[in-house]
C-alpha cells in the first residue's frame, strides 16, 4: 500500500518513500480503481486499510510540521506527502461513495479539518506552514466540485444524531481562515490631547 503513518520525517529516505508509494497508489487508483471497487475484497481493503493508511500518513506529516513550529524549510516533503494523500482520499471517496462510516469521518476529521484548524479547541491553522493550509484548501475545493461533498457530508453525518458535525465544522474552519479574528487593538496610551477636546 501506500507509505505508512507515524514515525519518521517528512524529508530523507522516509519521506521519498512514502512519497513514492502514494504515488504509486494514486495512479492504481486511477488508472483501475473503478473496476476493482466492484470486487468486495477491493473494496474492503480501500475502506479499512487503505484510508486508515492515509489518515496515519497525513497524522505524521502533519504532527512533523507542528512540532518544527510551522516552519517549511524543515519538513521539505510534507507539502507533496500531504498533496499526495488528499489526491488518494478523494479517489477512494469517488470510487466508494460516502456512506458514513467510521472511517469516512476520521479521513474528513482527521485529515482536512486538522489542516485546516477545525474539529478541536487546539487545532490551529497557525501552527502548520501556509503550504499545507492552501494545499488543503486546494484539494477539498476540487473535491467539493467532483463529489457533491456537503450534500452527502449532511445527509450522512450531521443530520445523523450519532454522527459529528463535520460540514458545520468544515465551514467554521473555512470561514476562520477567510476572516480571521484579530486581537483588540491595544487602548491608547494616555498622554497627548485631553479626552475631552475643544469642540468643533
Amino acid at each position: 500500500g501506500g507509505g505508512g503513518g507515524g514515525g519518521g520525517g517528512g524529508g530523507g529516505q522516509d519521506g521519498a518513500a512514502r512519497e513514492f508509494g502514494l504515488s504509486l497508489l494514486l495512479v492504481a487508483l486511477r488508472a483501475g480503481g473503478r473496476v476493482l471497487a466492484r470486487a468486495p475484497a477491493f473494496a474492503a481493503l480501500l475502506e479499512d486499510d487503505i484510508s486508515l493508511c492515509m489518515v496515519q500518513t497525513a497524522e505524521a506529516e502533519i504532527a512533523i510540521s507542528e512540532a518544527s513550529s510551522g516552519r517549511v524549510s524543515e519538513v521539505p516533503g510534507a507539502s507533496s506527502v500531504l498533496s499526495l494523500v488528499l489526491q488518494c482520499v478523494a479517489e477512494v471517496l469517488l470510487l466508494l461513495g460516502l456512506g458514513g462510516s467510521a472511517r469516512e469521518e476520521a479521513m474528513l476529521s482527521r485529515i482536512y479539518l486538522k489542516l485546516l484548524g477545525g474539529g478541536s479547541p487546539s487545532a490551529s491553522p497557525h501552527l502548520l506552514p501556509p503550504a499545507l493550509i492552501e494545499t488543503a484548501l486546494e484539494h477539498l475545493q476540487s473535491l467539493l466540485v467532483l463529489t457533491e461533498l456537503p450534500l452527502h457530508v449532511y445527509l450522512r453525518f450531521d443530520c445523523h444524531p450519532a454522527r459529528a458535525d463535520l460540514l458545520q465544522d468544515l465551514a467554521a474552519a473555512l470561514r476562520a481562515i477567510a476572516a480571521p479574528e484579530r486581537p483588540d487593538p491595544k487602548p491608547a496610551a494616555s498622554g497627548g490631547a485631553a479626552p475631552g477636546g475643544a469642540p468643533q
